[in-house]
């Protein structure tokens, strides 16, 4: 856990940090049913996942097994394609496993799926 202050904020907050293969990830607050989709904003209707996982599944609704599934494919791919392909990979991933076949991704950005970081990371090379 960090006490961290977001840029242009007077208030530090805490944030939540698991390890993953030796690097940290942020943990995030999930909705189970995407408030998108009708879902509560409530207790009941959280979850904690790490902040790739939750941007994987956006505004999906997917089961926990569903975003592994997803989160695999992802692992496989970061350092394999560049972010425009990575992004093209997971959206039609994304859409086999949606029941409405809708994703989230509407551009050819990773952004649905790669935070800015991993972004600068794969298109600088490193």
């Amino acid at each position: 856990m960090a006490l961290e202050l977001a840029p242009n904020s007077l208030h530090p907050h805490f944030n939540l940090y698991a390890l993953e293969g030796g690097c940290e990830v942020l943990m995030t607050k999930d909705h189970v049913k995407p408030v998108a989709k009708g879902g509560p904003d409530r207790d009941e209707n959280y979850q904690t996942m790490c902040a790739i996982c939750n941007n994987i599944k956006g505004d999906g609704d997917l089961t926990v097994e569903q975003v592994k599934e997803l989160r695999e494919v992802y692992n496989v791919n970061i350092h394999k394609v560049p972010p425009t392909q990575l992004a093209a990979i997971m959206r039609e991933e994304k859409s086999k496993r949606l029941p409405d076949a809708t994703t989230t991704c509407s551009d050819d950005s990773a952004a649905c799926c790669l935070s800015s970081k991993e972004v600068a990371e794969t298109t600088s090379g490193s």
